[in-house]
């Protein structure tokens, strides 16, 4: 199955984030802002027992016209949006039988991004793109009600991929980052 999405959005009273007298508080922007961008998706079983998924997103964000206030300029890209991201998943079924061994796998990306305009009084923090992988492996068993144990590694590599950058007030960046490498069992019963 394959969809392709194109997004035009006109958004009005954004809120963005301001730095007045070393406080930070929510401004709204005088001309608001522009989304368009693009979202395909593809399903595919090339095989009885694999399924592949795979997503890309590209977004241009900007706001419409230049406000003093938030030390921003017409045309400029909004704070913590990123350009692109994409996902590819793998998962793999070996057998339909009661116990229904699979494992899989799905690598992120999202692509750089700043955390506020050029000329606002917030110190400006790039964000660099990051991409992070994900392994799982599960049994399903079909007996009286179904039954599912899943072991799984987030973030195999242990990448630190800044996702946003929260406040940046005094020179201090303080950002979230992606959780750490996380290696659990997960089990769920359906009753």
């Amino acid at each position: 199955m394959f969809r392709c999405l194109r997004r035009l959005a006109h958004w009005r009273d954004i809120q963005i984030v301001v730095l007045n007298n070393a406080f930070g508080n929510i401004a709204n922007a005088a001309g608001g802002a522009r989304v368009s961008g693009l979202e395909l998706s593809l399903t595919a079983r090339p095989a009885d027992h694999l399924a592949l998924n795979g997503s890309f997103a590209y977004q241009h964000a900007y706001l419409k016209e230049s406000d003093p206030n938030l030390g921003a300029i017409g045309g400029e890209r909004l704070p913590n949006v990123p350009r692109v991201t994409g996902g590819l998943n793998a998962d793999y079924t070996f057998s339909q039988i009661a116990i229904r061994p699979s494992v899989g796998a799905t690598l992120r990306y999202v692509s750089s991004r700043d955390s506020s305009f050029d000329g606002s009084a917030r110190p400006q923090y790039a964000l660099p793109a990051y991409a992070s992988i994900d392994l799982r492996s599960s049994i399903n068993l079909n007996v009286s009600a179904p039954i599912s144990v899943q072991l799984y590694v987030h973030n195999l590599l242990d990448r630190r991929g800044q996702m946003s950058a929260l406040l940046t007030e005094f020179g201090t960046a303080r950002v979230s980052i992606l959780q750490p490498r996380t290696i659990g069992v997960l089990a769920t019963a359906t009753f």
